[in-house]
């Protein structure tokens, strides 16, 4: 006669034999999300309903590929999640070293191309300014210096405080990153920042550029002498590392009268641009060249009050200022003047208030500082009728430390005047980013894992247990 408790328990054993076999059979028909679910506990790797909704609405045909060759599995299950009617996501190994672990964005004969690097960012808790935001990069140079320290060295004890493992703080923007990359490719509102470079211009911050992505606008470098090679109407961006000499300054009034658009951005200590200036005078638009000036403006704490050269300005009554928020900060900025000029509209776009503060010493240092109470501009816009060009003067570079401080303020506002010159609706980042918890910056959790101890380990316990307590029962019975 056959023992009825041994083929219970072989029933049991076939039962979690046939699950496990059944989980092995699921990792590997399942979709690669659900194999690879989000575990960050704070919806790191997942879609805003926003993202959603408008994947699901697109009619265009998208491809999104993923080029690694060790592609991560925690950003590779996220971009499953763009998998819809119109969007097919795949991984590919990368045609070259260059494009590896980067994600082409494809619509049409148009495509983009993402570097996983420009999805993650970098903050410290304890925050240096001359740093701010870090890229990946970035991060991954301080990290190499501070191991070649000595832990006796002083710059060892200032690195570790403002960049050890302990303060710093990972931030997956991917979201953001791809969903406004998708939005901008498929309605074609991708415009190019043509940003003058060589030797007169310098890039803008790396991090304010990434954000202006987020908005719309991607960035192209060109020099001087190839302004002429432009399209009419075109944007540049000129930050001046030195004034322009005879020829960059008629290329530059030439590309102006073909309805140029030109943002210009200026240190307040690198100001001797006389030739800068014979262009911007015909915009009614000038600033001190033989002098260094530095604004400043009155900031209440408690019940004392100081100048600062950090300060919220006053906003007039400008298209720009309609667009954005309050929140733009005004740091180290110098005095933009305004003149009257036949068939051009200036206009003051950001100033200090009544109580706003000039300073003014020569160039070189020496002799006594001039201070100057009153009200100054430090960011103006023109419009010159017959050619339609126009100019956007903000009297200071917008950097990552300022956006830090400003929650992004600095690069949206950036944006938003980019999208006046370009007479064009601002656009605005989809998604958001999410801090990463300090546990998945060192484990990988995939679905193997997690099947696996549901099925392989807790269900089998739940069965032995439901087994024993029917044991129990039929005894006391």
């Amino acid at each position: 006669m056959r023992n009825p408790a041994l083929r219970k328990k072989r029933l049991l054993l076939f039962v979690t034999l046939a699950v496990v076999l059944a989980v092995n059979l699921a990792a590997v028909l399942l979709p690669y999300r659900a194999a690879h679910p989000d575990v960050s506990g704070n919806g790191v790797y997942t879609l805003t309903n926003t993202s959603r909704n408008y994947v699901k609405a697109l009619d265009r045909d998208v491809q999104i590929t993923y080029y690694a060759a060790d592609p991560d599995p925690d950003l590779r299950s996220f971009l499953d999640l763009y998998k819809a009617s119109h969007v097919t996501v795949k991984v590919s190994e990368p045609p070259t070293a260059d494009e590896d672990q980067t994600i082409r964005i494809a619509c049409g004969e148009d495509a983009r191309t993402v570097g996983v690097s420009d999805l993650f960012y970098y903050s410290s808790t304890t925050y240096s300014p001359e740093y701010g935001y870090l890229s990946m990069t970035q991060y991954a140079r301080i990290t190499a210096e501070i191991s070649a320290m000595s832990s006796s060295d002083e710059a060892y004890q200032a690195f570790t405080y403002y960049f050890g493992p302990d303060v710093m703080q990972a931030h997956f923007c991917g979201e953001e990153v791809i969903t406004s990359t998708l939005r901008n490719l498929v309605g074609g509102t991708l415009r190019t920042v043509w940003v003058l470079t060589g030797e007169v211009g310098q890039a803008p911050d790396r991090y304010v550029m990434l954000r202006l992505k987020l908005h719309g606008f991607e960035a192209r470098g060109v020099s001087e002498t190839n302004l002429s090679s432009l399209p009419d109407g075109s944007l540049l961006w000129l930050t001046p590392q030195k004034d322009l000499d005879a020829d960059g300054a008629a290329a530059l009034e030439d590309f102006l009268s073909r309805g140029g658009r030109l943002f210009l951005t200026t240190l307040y200590s690198q100001m001797q641009l006389p030739k800068l200036m014979e262009v911007l005078a015909a915009y009614g638009l000038s600033a001190e060249t033989e002098k260094v000036n530095l604004v400043g403006d009155t900031v209440s704490s408690g019940t004392s009050s100081t100048v600062s050269a950090t300060f919220s300005p006053k906003r007039s009554d400008h298209a720009i200022n309609e667009t954005v928020g309050s929140g733009m900060m005004i740091s180290y900025a110098h005095e933009i003047r305004l003149s009257a000029v036949e068939g051009v509209e200036n206009a003051s776009l950001l100033k200090t208030s009544t109580s706003g503060q000039s300073v003014e010493q020569s160039a070189d240092g020496e002799g006594e500082q001039t201070e100057t109470a009153g009200t100054f501009t430090v960011a103006a816009t023109a419009v010159r009728s017959s050619d339609s060009s126009r100019v956007a003067w903000l009297g200071m570079l917008p950097t990552s430390n300022l956006d830090y401080y400003a929650d992004d303020a600095e690069s949206t506002y950036t944006a938003a005047i980019l999208s006046w010159l370009a007479g064009a609706d601002l656009q605005f980042p989809i998604g958001e980013p999410h801090v990463l918890p300090s546990a998945l910056l060192n484990v990988s959790v995939t679905v193997f894992v997690i099947w696996i101890i549901i099925f392989a380990v807790l269900l089998p316990l739940s069965l032995l247990a439901v087994a024993l307590v029917r044991r129990y029962v039929r005894r006391k019975g």
